[in-house]
C-alpha cells in the first residue's frame, strides 16, 4: 500500500522523482541494505508517504479506565471506546506546517515543517490502558494518542514500545527502500495520458488497512548521460 501512493507522488510531481534518481544515482550499481538506510532522501519519501497515507488510516482503539479520564480538557466517562484516528492526526495544523502536502525534505533538510512528531508511528501497536501513567501523561499534555503504544517520558518515534509493537517494521523498510531505490533508479514513472492519479487516493478504502485505488503508471528505461 505504502509503495502504491509513493509511486503515485512520483508521477505526479517529476522533481520528487529527479531528486529521489540524483541521490541514487551517488551510489554503487548493487548498493547494500546499509546504504540505502542513509539514503535522506529516499528515507523522507517513504516517511511522507505514511504519514499521509497510513496503512492503518483509523485504527487505533483505546478504553478509559473504569473511573474515566480527562482529556484534553474535556472529561470521558469510564468503559469509553474512544479512537485516534492517524490519517486525521498526521494532518493536524498543530503537528506540521502544510500538512496535507507531500514534502520528503521535512523529514532531513526541512525539520522546521514539522512541529511535532507524536502523531507519526506507522509501527505503533503497543497495548497500554489509558490508567497506565506515561500514556494518560501524554494523554493531558496533548489531545494526540499513539494507539496501543506505550510511551517513555519524552515521546518520539524511537520512543515507541510494547508487546503488539510491529515486528515486521525492519523487514517492510527494506523491502520499500529496496522497491523504490531499485525502479526509480532504473526508471521514468509518469502517468499514462490522460491519467491524473486520482483514483489511487478517491477510490481508497478503509477496511482497518487502507486499500488504495488503482495505480496507473508508464515506466521508461531512463536514459542516464
Amino acid at each position: 500500500m505504502t509503495l502504491v501512493f509513493a509511486f503515485y507522488h512520483l508521477a505526479r510531481n517529476p522533481l520528487f522523482l529527479s531528486t529521489l534518481q540524483e541521490e541514487l544515482d551517488t551510489l554503487d550499481p548493487n548498493p547494500e541494505m546499509q546504504h540505502l538506510q542513509e539514503l535522506p532522501y529516499l528515507n523522507g519519501v517513504i516517511n511522507e508517504t505514511m504519514r499521509l497515507h497510513p496503512a492503518v488510516p483509523t485504527g487505533g482503539l483505546r478504553q478509559t479506565p473504569p473511573e474515566g479520564a480527562v482529556i484534553a480538557g474535556r472529561f470521558v466517562p469510564g468503559d469509553t471506546v474512544i479512537c485516534a484516528p492517524r490519517y486525521s492526526l498526521s494532518r493536524l495544523e498543530t503537528c506540521f506546517e502544510q500538512p496535507h502536502d507531500f514534502i520528503p525534505e521535512r523529514w532531513s533538510t526541512r525539520p522546521d515543517l514539522i512541529k511535532d512528531k507524536a502523531p507519526f508511528a506507522p509501527f505503533a501497536l503497543g497495548k497500554p490502558s489509558l490508567s497506565s501513567p506515561p500514556s494518560l501523561t501524554l494523554v493531558l499534555k496533548r489531545p494526540i494518542l499513539i494507539p496501543y503504544t506505550r510511551i517513555r517520558e519524552s515521546p518520539s518515534i524511537n520512543d515507541v514500545v510494547g508487546r503488539y509493537y510491529c515486528i515486521g517494521k525492519n523487514l517492510a523498510y527494506m523491502e520499500m527502500r529496496s522497491v523504490l531505490a531499485l525502479l526509480a533508479r532504473r526508471y521514468d514513472i509518469i502517468f499514462p495520458e490522460g491519467e491524473t492519479g486520482a483514483d489511487v487516493e478517491r477510490d481508497m478504502v478503509d477496511q482497518f488497512t487502507a486499500a488504495p485505488g488503482a495505480l496507473r503508471v508508464v515506466l521508461t528505461l531512463r536514459r542516464k548521460g
